[in-house]
């Protein structure tokens, strides 16, 4: 079993990690904005947290609660990013 950090988890490919990594037995940790997706993400068996990686104080949220997540539970194996910024060019 490996533990996923998923950022940006909420649709599309984000959302099918997740999927993917669950149904392999992986722990999952995933990230969305709103509260509909965070729901959503639980229904699917990941641990749900809200960041907007267009807002420094939610990312560094993030950082301190994986900080937390990681030092009760292990290590993240993997990580995905699957978020981008409205208007990025990137």
């Amino acid at each position: 079993m490996s533990e996923v950090l998923d950022i940006g988890a909420s649709r599309g490919i984000g959302l099918e990690f997740v999927r993917q990594h669950r149904a392999a037995g992986d722990r999952v940790i995933a990230t969305a904005r709103d509260a509909a997706a965070l729901a959503h993400l639980r229904t699917v068996g990941a641990e749900a947290l809200r960041v907007d990686v267009a807002d420094p104080a939610s990312i560094s949220g993030l950082a301190l609660k994986a900080r937390f997540v990681f030092i009760t539970g292990g290590m993240a194996e993997i990580g995905t990013v699957a978020s981008a910024i409205p208007g990025s060019s990137a």
